[in-house]
C-alpha cells in the first residue's frame, strides 16, 4: 500500500503522515528529506543555486525512486509536488493519494505562527505578502490537489482524528 499525502505549506502532511504510518504499521517517508538524502543538499540551498525548475526535477525523480524501492509507505509529499511532471497521476496510479485541505486563513495563521518564512517559495515574505501568496499557489496548486482520491478538511484538531477519518476512507 501507497499513500501520498498532498496539500498546502503547513496543512500538517508530516505530522499526519507519521501519526497515519504508525497506525498502520507502515514506513514513513518525508518527499523533502528524501531529496536533501538524493542530493546532499538542503531545499533552500538547491532553490538558490539551482532555481525550482532543477528542484521540481530532482522532486519527480525522487519521488519515482522512492516508490520503486519500497514496497509499503506513508508519503508526505512536497506542496507543489502534485503540480509538476504529471506526478498527481502518477501517485493515483500507484496508491491512494490524500489532499489534506486546510482553510487558507488557517494555513496563513499556522505559517505566521511557527515562523515558517525559510520555505524556499515563502521565504523573505512580509505577513501581507505571505497571504497574497499563499492564495495564489492555492488558486494554482488546487485543481491538482482536488484530483486525490480522499480529501480530509484538516484545520485545528486533533491528529488522531484525522488519522482516523483517513483510515476509515481508505479503499479496501
Amino acid at each position: 500500500m501507497y499513500i501520498f499525502l498532498t496539500g498546502m505549506p503547513g496543512s500538517g502532511k508530516t505530522r499526519i503522515g507519521r501519526a497515519l504510518a504508525r497506525r498502520l504499521h507502515l514506513p514513513f517517508f518525508d518527499l523533502d528529506h528524501e531529496i536533501v538524502k538524493a542530493t546532499g543538499m538542503e531545499i533552500p540551498r538547491i532553490f538558490a543555486e539551482y532555481g525550482e525548475d532543477y528542484f521540481r526535477e530532482r522532486e519527480r525523480d525522487t519521488l519515482r525512486a522512492v516508490t520503486s524501492r519500497e514496497k509499503h509507505f506513508v508519503l508526505a509529499t512536497g506542496g507543489g509536488t502534485p503540480c509538476f511532471f504529471d506526478n498527481m497521476a502518477f501517485m493515483n496510479g500507484k496508491g491512494v493519494t490524500v489532499f489534506l485541505h486546510v482553510p487558507l486563513r488557517d494555513l496563513y495563521e499556522r505559517l505566521l505562527a511557527g515562523g515558517t518564512f525559510q520555505r524556499p517559495l515563502l521565504k523573505d515574505k512580509t505577513p501581507e505578502a505571505l497571504l497574497k501568496e499563499l492564495q495564489e499557489k492555492y488558486n494554482e496548486r488546487r485543481p491538482f490537489y482536488k484530483q486525490a482520491e480522499i480529501e480530509v478538511h484538516s484545520s485545528y484538531g486533533v491528529v488522531e482524528d484525522r488519522v482516523s477519518e483517513i483510515i476509515r476512507l481508505l479503499p479496501g
